[in-house]
């Protein structure tokens, strides 16, 4: 799992590290918090008590090993808060998604990213601030095979991210 971004209190991260917790007896879920930000000395302070080692800790990734680095991930993690899932697509998911990659994100029903990610099937949708909600996706994105959803995440990103193809509708049009 890798949560790739801000790591300040507003993000509600900690609920990573209750989810790491739980699942510390499952060898082959870990988790990955990449960025900085104030609450992150709080969250290393934390997993380092809790001897959470299936939780690891990396600083921003420069721009030259930044897609290496999404490749790295199975599953990547794009939370956010109930009050913020109304955004059409937060920049981190066209990222994933340029690099067919499964993601779980965070949004409300009848928003406009829900819908999305629902109709063209490339990721797990699941509602802000749902920790079991959270913990069953985290596990079922670790033992069932999600090969259609990366594949569309893929085609998406190449269909309505890449810039050849939407500078070509908006002339085409």
């Amino acid at each position: 799992m890798l949560y790739s971004g801000s790591v300040g209190e507003k993000q509600g991260l900690e609920v990573i590290l209750e989810i790491a917790a739980e699942l510390k007896l499952q060898p082959r879920i870990k988790f990955v918090i990449c960025g900085s930000g104030p609450y992150k000395a709080k969250l290393e302070d934390w997993a380092r008590k809790e001897n959470l080692t299936n939780v690891h800790f990396l600083p921003l990734q420069t721009n030259k090993i930044f897609n290496q680095f999404l490749n790295m991930a199975d599953v990547h993690l794009v939370l956010q808060k109930a009050d913020a899932s109304d955004l059409v697509m937060p920049s981190k998911l066209t990222n994933i998604l340029s690099a067919g990659a499964l993601s779980i994100v965070t949004a409300n029903p009848g928003t406009t990213l829900f819908e999305v990610i629902n109709e063209f099937r490339m990721g797990i949708v699941i509602p802000p601030e749902d920790k079991a909600a959270l913990k069953e996706a985290i596990v079922q994105a670790c033992t069932l095979d999600f090969t259609t959803e990366r594949k569309n995440a893929r085609t998406y990103a190449k269909t309505f991210l890449d810039k050849e193809n939407v500078l070509s509708r908006v002339f085409n049009s």
